[in-house]
């Protein structure tokens, strides 16, 4: 997971007001990936925007969610610990939401794009999290099928894996 394996990790904490965004501005046609977990206490937004009401995986106490100007899904699902990949694909008439390889909603619903990224919160100090977010991948387009596969076994690879057991006693 994110926070074990000594696989690097962005830590933030809600209290401290820690948070950091893009000076780039992304616009649809888009792909964003993202391995992140609540690690327990603040449960806001982890993966956001700073310029725009958008929100990938968690917001208010809840996971699988995804809001981009409306909402493409408002799951109930109580939030965890455990780490999550979360994917995005913005053509701009659709959104389509993944956790891992299973597709969550997909709709015409919510289609602002994400502008500015910001990790941990929302609107600069906004719905801040206690979270940690080991990887961010975003694609100036939206992502095929086969890519999207591709892309998320190296995350899963990288991050739930364990590594190889070696036997050197032959």
């Amino acid at each position: 997971s994110p926070s074990s394996d000594s696989k690097p990790s962005l830590k933030f904490t809600a209290a401290s007001s820690q948070r950091m965004a893009t000076a780039t501005s992304f616009a649809n046609p888009f792909t964003m990936l993202t391995v992140s977990r609540l690690t327990g206490g603040a449960n806001w937004r982890v993966i956001a925007s700073n310029s725009t009401n958008w929100l990938l995986g968690y917001h208010s106490g809840y996971r699988d969610r995804m809001y981009a100007g409306g909402w493409v899904l408002e799951a109930t699902t109580p939030v965890d610990t455990e780490p999550h990949i979360y994917t995005v694909t913005q053509s701009g008439t659709l959104t389509s939401f993944y956790e891992g390889t299973t597709l969550l909603a997909s709709n015409g619903v919510g289609t602002t794009a994400v502008g500015r990224v910001q990790l941990n919160g929302y609107n600069n100090t906004s719905e801040l999290s206690d979270c940690e977010i080991a990887e961010v991948l975003i694609y100036n387009r939206v992502l095929t099928g086969p890519e999207l596969a591709v892309i998320n076994d190296y995350l899963v690879n990288r991050y739930f894996n364990p590594p190889p057991t070696v036997n050197l006693t032959g």
